[in-house]
This record gives C-alpha cells, structure tokens and sequence, in this order.
C-alpha cells in the first residue's frame, strides 16, 4: 500500500501571515506565500478590469444587441409610439428592428468619439 503525500489548506489568513513574517516558516514556504498573494491581487485586478468592461460608461444603458419578440410586444404594449407603428405600418417589427440596430452603431459611434 503506497503512502498518500500529506495534504494541507492554507486559509487567506494563513497566507497574509506568512507572507507578513508573522508566521515562523522556511524560506521556500515565505516565497510561495508571497507568490500566492501576487497571483491573487493578479487575479482580483483582472477580475476587476473585466467588470469595468462590462459597466456601461456614466448617463449610458447597456441594451440587447437584438430586438427580442418580449422586447418589441412591451414596446407595442407600453410605449406610443411602438403601438402607432405596430398598428399603422406593414411591417412593424423588422421597422423596429432596424431602428434598433441604428440605435446601437450610432450609440456605438458616439461612445468611441467621446473615448478620443
């Protein structure tokens, strides 16, 4: 019967104090705590930088690329002048969906003039 290696958890705790020389450990052990701590303020930066990409900028909304068949019947159902173009133009629904699609390339064009 072979041996299992002898496995052990590090807390977040564990590894602020070893990193810190708070905890007596060897050499190797302070690097790896250190390098552990590096990786993990690389990780939360990057994780952070992945929100920041998904939040739309100030006085902006993020929309569906598409039109969905919910989104155009709430437009019909709640809107003016989604239930006059649904009732008074053939149609309606690709006219919608063209008015959309307009929308977000010229919201598109608009946000990369303001990020120059």
């Amino acid at each position: 019967m072979s041996e299992q290696p002898h496995q052990f958890t590090l807390t977040d705790m564990d590894i602020d104090l070893m990193a810190s020389g708070a905890m007596s450990i060897s050499g190797s052990q302070m690097q790896m705590a250190q390098e552990i701590l590096r990786l993990r303020t690389l990780l939360s930066e990057a994780d952070q930088r992945g929100k920041d990409a998904r939040r739309a900028p100030d006085g902006w909304c993020l929309v569906p690329k598409e039109l969905t068949p919910e989104i155009i019947q709430n437009l019909q159902m709640n809107t003016e002048i989604g239930a006059y173009v649904c009732e008074n133009l053939s149609g309606a629904y690709a006219l919608m969906d063209k008015y959309h699609l307009a929308l977000v390339e010229a919201s598109k064009r608009t946000l990369q003039s303001e990020e120059r």
